[in-house]
């Protein structure tokens, strides 16, 4: 029965990784103190740059903008130095969470591939379908780990998909 709960369980977390892992990206992808230092900064001087007249006061107002274009300027350097690693974040976390859970169950597999997961009484004979479910266990009424973890990642999957949609 743990065993059943748990592929049942690791195949669904596996189905939803893109799910479930989008807040944690989101936390840690966020943008540095020089960025969020130097939007402020902008916008600090876009207001002052409202207060100013260009007709009145060209040369403070031409000093303004060149300070914006200089923090523009930095913050796109800024935005092309972490756009790799933002990347990196953005594929790998969902990604390797994936890769994880499938050496689980590939582990699970080969060495629980002789147990069964639940064994049904020798009147439910699951025909033509019972020696496919009980392939490496050979006992009769059998679901093996293989083809329950085959079952449940196709559920979850499929749920995974409607969701989506």
């Amino acid at each position: 029965m743990f065993l059943l709960i748990l592929i049942t369980c690791i195949s669904f977390i596996l189905a939803f990784a893109h799910i479930l892992t989008k807040p944690v990206v989101s936390c840690i992808n966020t943008e540095s103190k020089e960025e969020l230092q130097l939007k402020a900064t902008i916008a600090s001087h876009r207001r002052e740059l409202r207060g100013i007249s260009m007709r009145d006061d060209y040369p403070s107002y031409v000093r303004i903008e060149r300070k914006i274009v200089v923090a523009e300027k930095r913050l796109n350097e800024l935005a092309i130095l972490n756009s790799t690693s933002k990347m990196a974040i953005k594929f790998g976390i969902p990604y390797g969470t994936q890769a994880l859970l499938s050496i689980v169950l590939l582990g699970i597999s080969i060495y629980y591939r002789y147990t069964p997961v639940i064994i049904f009484e020798e009147k439910f004979d699951f025909m033509p379908f019972g020696g496919i479910m009980r392939v490496p266990t050979g006992i009769p009424g059998a679901i093996s780990v293989p083809f329950w973890i085959f079952v449940s990642s196709f559920m979850g999957r499929t749920l995974a998909g409607y969701l989506k949609s």
